[in-house]
């Protein structure tokens, strides 16, 4: 059934992550109206958002866009000719690629799943907790609510963290490259933005995918300048300032990270990947606050 199921399993987790990341603007918003009129109002702010990132940005970067995307899968089949010589590595990355991406049809019914379960969780989340709270007994009830309440707002604020570190990702690399009049500088800045949601991974990709089309147009003196900026913003970013953002959120070691983000990819694909890091902190407060002192109390 889990098999069978999991598209729907991760559409409700990766709903309960946005969902969670949207509870405390919907808790503002319930003050001054209903719940039911403060989630439809925070629903249609992130729509209205993500229609004004489309809208404005505009001409140059939908041309921008539409031009790399026609463009880039001949620019990366020209950048792996040789590797696709060689049959051994064509049937070795084949299945990894099929594995890594799922189909379009398969990524827009989970997109649409996502979006319906968001509302249902905002509105149903509450009472489900409560009936929860009712099957464990009174004197664990305290403990309990403070445990749901800090795994939704760490949730919170990665959301809210990872919206912050990928706009501030995608604002560096477009300015670093528009500086030097590097082509596709809105495109390939939006792509690092996006690609900040793969931990570790994310940024190497977006340097590859950087040079590999700067190169295609511009020629390896200028691909090579790409990289330097794009790998720059990403080292700041996760140097600097990233901890700083995410400190509260996903105060997760790093090996943790890389092997939630390398099961994730095995077990889902890209799904899993981008799920990981929230998966894991979820894993990581029920350690730390359920599973270690129930242990250590046992063996007192």
């Amino acid at each position: 059934m889990i098999v069978r199921g999991h598209i729907v399993l991760l559409s409700l987790f990766a709903a309960i992550v946005l969902g969670e990341g949207l509870r405390p603007f919907v808790n503002v918003l319930a003050k001054r109206m209903t719940r039911a009129a403060a989630i439809g109002v925070a629903l249609a702010t992130v729509v209205g958002a993500l229609a004004l990132m489309w809208l404005l940005p505009l001409r140059e970067l939908i041309a921008q866009g539409v031009a790399l995307s026609s463009s880039l899968p001949e620019m990366i089949a020209n950048a792996v000719l040789a590797a696709k010589q060689s049959p051994q590595v064509a049937s070795a990355l084949a299945p990894i690629g099929e594995r890594l991406f799922p189909k379009l049809s398969v990524a827009l019914s989970m997109l649409g799943l996502t979006a319906i379960l968001v509302v249902f969780w905002l509105t149903s989340s509450d009472g489900f907790g409560a009936f929860l709270l009712s099957l464990a007994p009174e004197r664990r009830r305290a403990e309990l609510t403070a445990l749901f309440d800090e795994i939704g707002n760490n949730l919170s604020a990665y959301v809210l963290g990872t919206l912050v570190n990928g706009s501030m990702v995608a604002i560096e690399c477009g300015a670093g490259l528009l500086l030097f009049g590097l082509p596709y500088a809105a495109a390939i800045a939006i792509l690092q933005g996006l690609l900040t949601l793969i931990p570790y991974l994310g940024p190497a990709v977006g340097a590859i995918v950087a040079g590999i089309v700067v190169l295609a147009v511009a020629g390896w003196t200028k691909a090579a300048l790409a990289i330097a900026i794009v790998s720059l913003a990403h080292i700041v970013q996760g140097s600097f300032v990233s901890p700083l953002i995410f400190k509260r959120a996903i105060d997760i070691d790093p090996l943790v990270t890389v092997v939630a983000t390398a099961l994730g990819g095995a077990l889902f694909g890209i799904i899993g990947v981008l799920l990981a890091v929230p998966a894991a902190s979820i894993l990581q407060t029920l350690v730390i606050k359920v599973i270690a002192p129930a242990i250590r109390e046992h063996n007192a």
